[in-house]
């Protein structure tokens, strides 16, 4: 009896096993499912000229008349895979080199060449202080805009009373994503 039961299940197995071969040729695997993913961090970044460096110099008396300034072309670039806002401000209140009365922020306007790289953009001509103000805004994502940057100095009478000397700030830009 042991004989037959083992004879019957081996039996059964084989038509199991044939049946497992049959439908896995009936039906072949045809597609298959693949996850896709992109992974997306927001990247930004602003790389200055080799020479950054702004320098007004008021050494004869025709210097005094009328409006100054100093032209930076391709000042700076910057990348953002988003929009963005650029803003402008400065670190202090100018160093002086004496104890008299100092040069106020206010005297320096900054602004983008009018000839902007990319449509959509609202400039702003920006007077210098501590406080950040958007220079651009909005900008569009880019992938290396270049841009120029007019520093002015529209009136000297800021300068007027003010000892001889070299007074120095920090001009912070700030790219902002929107």
């Amino acid at each position: 009896m042991k004989r037959n039961l083992l004879m019957i299940a081996a039996i059964l197995a084989v038509f199991t096993l044939s049946n497992f071969r049959a439908s896995a040729q009936v039906a072949p695997i045809t597609s298959g499912n693949v996850p896709l993913s992109i992974i997306l961090a927001d990247a930004v970044t602003i790389t200055l000229e080799a020479a950054p460096a702004v320098s007004f110099s008021y050494s004869l008396p025709t210097d005094y008349i009328g409006p100054r300034l100093v032209n930076k072309p391709t000042h700076f670039s910057i990348f953002s895979n988003r929009n963005y806002t650029l803003s402008v401000k400065a670190d202090a209140a100018f160093q002086t080199p004496t104890t008299g009365p100092s040069i106020p922020l206010s005297a320096v306007n900054v602004a983008v060449k009018s000839s902007l790289p990319a449509t959509g953009i609202t400039p702003a001509t920006v007077v210098l202080s501590t406080q950040g103000a958007d220079l651009l805004t909005p900008a569009p994502a880019t992938l290396g805009t270049v841009y120029s940057i007019d520093y002015t100095i529209p009136s000297s009478v800021p300068l007027l009373g003010v000892t001889a000397g070299t007074y120095t700030t920090n001009v912070i830009y700030t790219v902002t994503q929107l």
